[in-house]
């Protein structure tokens, strides 16, 4: 491999940002996504945040499933997540939407 491939490597995989490859890193780039990310699964997930069982997550219901998992965001993070991950601009995420968001941060 060349410096340059390399160097590409390591930019794709290093999430931290450090310049190397950490071994959380390391694993969640060899991780099989697909082999684990299965439909049910992501289904299961989806009505976690789901809260207000309504086949769509808003910011409420986003904000409600963070809180139940201990992550306490701020408006502006609820924001940045609907803005990033929601393709149709509703301020709701659909499952296609919210399983797309998944598989793109594994």
């Amino acid at each position: 491999m060349s410096q340059e491939e390399v160097d590409r490597i390591v930019d794709e995989v290093d999430i931290a940002g450090t310049g190397v490859i950490n071994y959380h890193e390391f694993i969640a780039a060899t991780f099989p996504v697909d082999k684990y990310a299965t439909q049910e699964r992501l289904a299961s997930l989806f009505q976690k945040f789901d809260t207000e069982d309504s086949q769509r997550i808003n910011t409420r219901s986003l904000r409600d499933a963070f809180t139940k998992l201990g992550h306490h965001l701020t408006s502006q993070e609820i924001e940045e997540i609907m803005n990033e991950h929601d393709v149709n601009h509703e301020h709701e995420m659909t499952f296609t939407e919210f399983k797309e968001m998944i598989l793109d941060h594994m």
